[in-house]
């Protein structure tokens, strides 16, 4: 979905955000790469935001606006990515027929398949898969329905910003554009011939993004994210949340037990590990639907990023899991780094560095 999107060659300021942190990249990208000029976070003012919606627009734009002055944010235009599950999608197989007839039939499925009104939506389709065999021919369509009240909330929040509203998707529609079977992650893994998973560990959601040679095909969210191990923590130990986050962060290896069973160090680990499982459990239900939905269906690789994914030693802990090759996605080949505040954390800011891509 790419919501008031206008096509422009000019720096932008992607702007990615989240229950716990707001994540600023600017820069602009060319039919190659993206190019990174500055970042910066910010954390989200209490009470302001929830699954995608802006709930204090004043509160919002207030702290946007400091951060990007206080970190010398040059443009004004600015282009937002967004996860909710509030934004309903429908995979809808139909003929293998051209695009008029295509979108007849696709304008009968929708009212019969999206339980809402179509006339308070914004309502975007896009074809994801097509199998053209002997004995099969048919596409599938994604059909992506937003709130427009959500929509103008993002508008709105722009011109409170004193700048100009450029964009707004998905986050598998930025990771899309960003993919090609001709880059690099990690500096070694290319994308052609695999179905990929991509997980975007954040504060509250697991959202779960399938690529098949670079090209994506599928996407689920999973309600559960870092937030949880901080109040499993929090819990455990009486403590404020930030308290937690600290404890956290500062956990070892979580594939190595602790020496001391009964230290609060272990009892953190422990903590950990109990969520990270239920993360596990769900994000497994999602990958055998998937490979279920479609004979031929795999999945070859997994990726983490976000905020979650920086728990130590979690790729190989959910390799393990899977028994898939997992790794925590910290670089790609066409990204390139041109900020004076040193390289970009790539794990923390690709949503936001994903707005950035725009049609050139």
């Amino acid at each position: 979905m790419n919501i008031f999107s206008r096509i422009s060659k000019k720096p932008l300021v992607g702007i990615d955000i989240g229950e716990d942190s707001i994540k600023l990249v600017e820069g602009f990208s060319d039919t190659a790469n993206v190019y990174v000029k500055n970042f910066a976070a910010v954390r989200t003012p209490a009470n302001s935001f929830v699954n995608g919606n802006i709930v204090n627009l004043d509160a919002m734009a207030g702290a946007i606006k400091t951060a990007l002055k206080e970190n010398g944010f040059g443009s004004s235009r600015y282009s937002f990515t967004i996860d909710s599950s509030d934004i309903l999608d429908r995979y809808i197989e139909v003929p293998a027929v051209d695009k008029k007839q295509v979108a007849k039939i696709l304008d009968f499925e929708i009212p019969q398949q999206l339980p809402i009104v179509l006339s308070e939506h914004v309502i975007q389709t896009r074809i994801v898969e097509q199998t053209n065999t002997k004995e099969v021919k048919k596409s599938t369509a994604l059909v992506v329905a937003m709130n427009k009240n959500m929509a103008a909330s993002y508008l709105e929040l722009s011109k409170l910003m004193g700048g100009a509203p450029h964009a707004l998707d998905t986050i598998y529609d930025g990771m899309d554009k960003l993919l090609s079977e001709k880059l690099y992650i990690n500096h070694k893994d290319r994308l052609a011939g695999k179905t990929v998973a991509v997980l975007d560990i954040g504060y509250s959601t697991v959202n779960i993004n399938m690529f098949k040679n670079s090209n994506f095909i599928f996407n689920r969210i999973v309600e559960y994210g870092s937030k949880d191990i901080d109040m499993n923590i929090a819990n455990l130990f009486n403590m404020e949340l930030i308290e937690a986050k600290e404890r956290k962060e500062h956990m070892g290896n979580i594939n190595e037990e602790p020496l001391d069973l009964d230290s609060a160090e272990s009892m953190v680990s422990t903590a950990v590990k109990s969520s990270v499982d239920k993360w596990a459990t769900e994000i497994n239900k999602v990958f055998k639907y998937f490979v279920t939905r479609e004979y031929g269906n795999t999945v070859d690789a997994i990726y983490l990023y976000g905020g979650g994914s920086r728990i130590s030693g979690l790729d190989r802990y959910l390799e393990d899991y899977f028994e898939i090759p997992t790794s925590h996605l910290k670089q790609m080949s066409n990204v390139v780094n041109e900020s004076k505040g040193g390289e970009i954390p790539l794990d923390l800011y690709l949503n936001a560095l994903t707005a950035l891509i725009r049609l050139v």
